[in-house]
């Protein structure tokens, strides 16, 4: 059996185990590319950037504390779920924005020591949508920001895959366990681990093992599977580092991915980096927002 045939029988039991979650791919497009039956992009419209969805009655977010408080938080990006095709658990109108960072901030609002302090970022969920246009926030009425640095400029207007179903990834931190059960099942064989110890994949089949830790197989699709990089909603994550969860129990309940935000053309965090923000299943069923994990990193 060849490595092409071996990756394709363990992806097919690694999707088998590890529970299967709903995502949406997204490609991020400036106005001027858009097909002309999409229209203009409008303060309704899902976004990177640009000038938000945002009612004058409502405080625009502000640092709350530190050396920081009182600027204004940047706006990243707003998911119109009516535009979105329908997930499970996800909501199915409204729409939900990120902010982050600030003048002064180069870490694009996380902090490093507690990335669920909505401090330096501010998640924010209108669930009712005001449609008079008046009573919204216009370009002229945003804060001017001076920094420069952010992972972007201008904006972007968001179009979506199809609703697709995603197996557990590589920069997930369960995916040793899941691994190592699919590898076992696929093979017959008994190992612990995945690599670093006696008993491993890296021990029993070091080919094996080189091809998927260094993601080197010749399947496209089945690499991309694995490794789930690009931006998204929903599905599972991808990382340049580690994820964050791996190391603090209580980061684990956050187990649903609200959206990913990957470098590419026209995107940079850093040195080629991603950004995730996670929230409870729980949480998203009450469509409650204050609690957040956000969490950027790159090479």
């Amino acid at each position: 059996m060849d490595i092409t045939e071996k990756m394709k029988k363990f992806t097919e039991e690694l999707a088998g185990i590890s529970p299967n979650k709903p995502m949406v791919e997204i490609t991020p497009c400036r106005q001027e590319a858009l097909d002309k039956s999409h229209g203009e992009i409008t303060v309704f419209s899902s976004k990177f950037g640009g000038v938000p969805y945002f009612p004058k009655d409502m405080e625009y977010p502000r640092v709350r504390e530190g050396e920081l408080e009182g600027k204004p938080i940047r706006f990243l990006a707003q998911l119109n779920f009516g535009e979105i095709p329908t997930m499970e658990g996800f909501p199915t109108d409204g729409i939900l924005q990120f902010f982050v960072g600030c003048d002064g901030d180069d870490a694009y609002g996380l902090d490093f020591d507690n990335p669920v302090s909505q401090n330096t970022f501010r998640i924010i969920y209108h669930e009712n949508i005001v449609s008079d246009v008046s009573r919204l926030y216009a370009a002229e009425d945003m804060p001017e920001f001076e920094d420069d640095d952010f992972p972007f400029e201008g904006e972007f207007a968001l179009q979506f895959s199809e609703k697709k179903s995603s197996s557990v990834t590589m920069g997930d931190y369960q995916f040793d366990d899941f691994a190592r059960d699919a590898y076992n099942r696929a093979f017959g064989r008994n190992i612990k681990s995945l690599y670093g110890e006696k008993d491993s994949m890296e021990e029993d089949d070091p080919e094996f093992s080189d091809a998927l830790l260094d993601g080197d197989f010749e399947d496209d699709e089945m690499m991309e599977g694995i490794i789930c990089d690009g931006s998204r909603i929903g599905g599972y994550p991808y990382f340049t580092q580690t994820d964050p969860r791996e190391y603090e129990a209580d980061y684990q309940k956050y187990d649903t991915m609200l959206l990913q935000i990957d470098t590419d053309e026209e995107i940079m965090w850093g040195d080629s980096g991603v950004a995730n923000f996670f929230i409870s299943a729980e949480d998203l069923a009450k469509k409650d927002f204050s609690r957040v994990l956000y969490n950027w990193d790159c090479c």
